[in-house]
């Protein structure tokens, strides 16, 4: 993990930085009882920086999102978002429904003592079934009572905000950096439909350091190369993804540039494995890590490659120490590779050395394999690029999960 250049470390305290609001409600979208609609609120304008899928078919609330940061990106107010339906493939009522959303929660806030927030200041987010139109009577329903509640939620409402991003997610995410004086907080949601170029996630993280608009999205920029784009659970990308940072500079510090991308890239960083370490069916925490390679691009290519090889996967789910897989899927991976300087290690054991295997029993291979937590270790060269990448197995749970997804 990256080292920030500040004093300051990272908990699973659950809070929002000062000047922030959050909370949520079950509005019935859906079945069970859980929040459903959230409610993320800043009592000044915010900075705003954002990154998005990079799917081709993309969900009504990540264009409507993308409109309004665009128009606004240094006076965003609030985020809206709801889980158990995607907006995804939804037409023209999709987008209308998603400008709704804004509207009404601009409404219901305006009409408290957060005055004159407009509907192109909230971003919208969505995350669940695609292809359903939204059930808009219950959201635009639901909508004004929580802006309503807004100012009464303290840590309960944080809790419940972060409840209702979760879609097959077994646990909420979480993550929390103090600063000397400021703090950067963040939420997610994910555990399947997870690849780079973004994933079935949502990411909404705020911070009260100042921190001006550009700053800010060159700081995500890095910080998602890092972080969101070095994950794979099953290598789908979805229609939905969106990270969304806010900076209210609510304590009035300014961390430099560079101690600012620290944190945030550290923060990000730790929300990413956390999906991973919650990959739908996951029994294994796959780190990958890419030594000796030309470039980092090309490192990277490598590392995704063989963390969504179904042979690999498969492999680690069963313990079975097959690591052909994993030099078959490098040597698909595109970028050049000399078989003869090729060395592996997995868990600490040598099982190939510049091309050449090493007398490890089929035994001791598999032994490597059993943690839950797994390091596999790939030279690829002597170039001067190395990266990490995460991943996890591939088990039966995860046909199980997703076989069954809408019911």
């Amino acid at each position: 993990m990256h080292q920030s250049q500040v004093d300051a470390s990272i908990s699973h305290a659950l809070a929002v930085p000062k000047g922030f609001l959050a909370g949520a409600m079950h509005c019935g979208i859906k079945k069970r009882t859980r929040p459903d609609l959230g409610l993320l609120v800043s009592t000044t304008p915010c900075a705003a920086a954002w990154a998005s899928t990079t799917n081709q078919v993309v969900a009504a609330p990540v264009l409507v999102s993308l409109e309004h940061l665009k128009q606004n990106p240094s006076a965003m107010r609030a985020l809206v978002l709801n889980s158990g339906n995607a907006n995804a493939v939804t037409g023209t009522q999709g987008m209308l429904d998603a400008r709704a959303m804004c509207t009404t929660a601009a409404q219901g806030l305006s009409n408290g003592s957060l005055r004159a927030v407009a509907p192109e200041q909230i971003v919208v987010m969505s995350t669940g079934v695609i292809g359903q139109p939204l059930p808009m009577t219950k959201i635009l329903e639901g909508l004004p009572q929580l802006c309503r509640r807004m100012e009464s939620f303290g840590h309960p409402g944080a809790t419940a905000f972060v409840d209702a991003m979760m879609t097959t997610d077994t646990r909420p995410k979480h993550a929390l950096i103090e600063g000397p004086g400021w703090s950067l907080g963040g939420a997610t949601k994910g555990s399947g439909m997870i690849h780079p170029n973004m994933a079935t996630m949502l990411a909404v993280i705020t911070t009260d350091a100042r921190v001006d608009q550009r700053t800010l999205q060159r700081a995500l920029n890095h910080a998602v190369r890092q972080s969101f784009n070095r994950i794979s659970v099953d290598g789908d990308t979805s229609t939905n993804d969106m990270v969304v940072v806010l900076a209210n500079g609510a304590s009035d510090l300014e961390p430099s540039a560079e101690e600012f991308q620290g944190c945030l890239t550290d923060l990000c960083t730790e929300l990413a494995q956390m999906i991973v370490r919650d990959g739908e069916g996951a029994s294994k925490f796959v780190t990958i890590r890419i030594l000796g390679a030309a470039t980092e691009d090309a490192a990277e290519a490598f590392a995704r490659t063989i963390a969504t090889s179904p042979l690999a996967k498969t492999s680690w789910f069963g313990q079975d120490a097959n690591w052909g897989r994993i030099l078959a899927a490098a040597g698909r991976a595109g970028p050049a590779l000399d078989p003869n300087a090729v060395s592996l290690r997995i868990n600490g054991i040598d099982l190939l050395h510049q091309g050449q295997p090493l007398p490890v029993s089929e035994a001791d291979g598999n032994r490597a394999l059993e943690p839950a937590d797994i390091v596999i270790e790939l030279t690829v060269g002597t170039g001067p690029a190395a990266v990490s990448y995460w991943t996890c197995d591939l088990s039966y749970d995860y046909v199980k999960i997703n076989a069954s997804y809408r019911s």
